[in-house]
């Protein structure tokens, strides 16, 4: 059974990113130590992206890469647990499925929340311009696009529909990854999706209707992702574990002060045009976990078949959390 590890984390976008360690290397390091950290793109990672650019992880001993290159987060879980990436970032359920499942993973910290605005949260529900579809309702029968099936986005959606009266089972769902989602929409090829900012605010501009906020109208503290390492690597050097999620901590704390400068990132990366930046809705940045909030997802999950029983959440979240 994976031990829990304390710790502290956060987010970013796109392109794989290297910086060297330059600064003082904390006591007892002799010198940095290169670290990879699988991800995938979205405006909740800008806050690891800044904290390296700032210089927090060389201040820990740390050189960081940032792989944005894996193509699920199944594929990122996979990684970890194998040793090739050494910390991940993904939804919170599907590491905690992972870990039902056996796998080795450990989540180290949260990263994102939602903001809690049911009319205007980071993850929209979104339906293609002129589109017939204008409530949870209307979804019956419909084909819906989320990241991964049994993952976050695909249980919250899930449950909020079977609370407006709405039957999950008469939905075609789509696996539509998040780069794709706005492009799956505009083809035709689904008829809702779940789609993550900046890009869901890119879609709104190119006419595109968010018809929910999930996240926000499941829970509003939830947890949404956070980061994850491998139980070897929890056990085997706690101490890095340590300096990476102190090194996020700050990175987290600096991307809320500094809401400008995280909304100038996330438009830089994804070379969206100015409204995207001034529009862009930004998820709550934090390390914390919240439990009760992530027992609410664990319930619906066990009530949807996706994972066996609560206990998973002793089995591979931060003691404490």
């Amino acid at each position: 059974m994976p031990k829990n590890v304390p710790g502290a984390v956060a987010g970013a976008l796109a392109v794989t990113l290297v910086l060297s360690g330059c600064g003082p290397s904390p006591a007892g390091a002799s010198s940095p130590v290169a670290v990879t950290v699988g991800v995938m793109p979205g405006a909740d990672l800008a806050p690891l992206y800044l904290g390296l650019e700032q210089g927090f992880f060389a201040e820990e001993g740390i050189t960081l890469r940032i792989d944005s290159l894996a193509p699920s987060t199944t594929g990122i879980v996979s990684a970890v647990e194998q040793g090739s990436y050494d910390f991940g970032y993904a939804d919170i359920l599907s590491v905690l499925e992972a870990a039902e499942e056996g796998r080795e993973v450990t989540v180290v910290s949260g990263a994102a929340a939602t903001s809690g605005n049911i009319l205007g949260d980071y993850t929209a529900l979104m339906v293609p311009a002129a589109s017939e579809i204008t409530t949870l309702a209307d979804l019956a029968g419909r084909r819906v696009g989320v990241e991964a099936l049994g993952a976050t986005n695909h249980v919250v959606l899930a449950a909020i529909l079977e609370a407006e009266g709405a039957d999950p089972a008469s939905i075609d769902w789509q696996t539509v990854p998040y780069l794709d989602a706005s492009e799956s929409l505009a083809a035709g090829t689904v008829d809702a999706a779940v789609i993550v900012e900046p890009f869901a605010t890119a879609g709104k501009i190119d006419g595109m209707t968010a018809i929910a906020y999930p996240h926000a109208e499941f829970a509003a503290n939830l947890t949404v992702t956070g980061y994850f390492t491998s139980v070897a690597t929890a056990e085997g050097d706690p101490g890095l574990v340590e300096r990476f999620a102190a090194a996020v901590a700050r990175s987290l704390g600096y991307a809320t002060e500094h809401q400008t400068e995280t909304r100038d990132h996330i438009a830089a990366t994804i070379a969206a045009h100015s409204q995207v930046r001034t529009r862009v809705q930004l998820p709550t940045f934090t390390a914390e976990v919240d439990r009760d909030a992530v027992e609410l997802l664990v319930e619906a999950a066990v009530a949807q078949g996706r994972l066996q029983s609560t206990d998973v959440l002793d089995l591979a979240l931060p003691a404490g959390d």
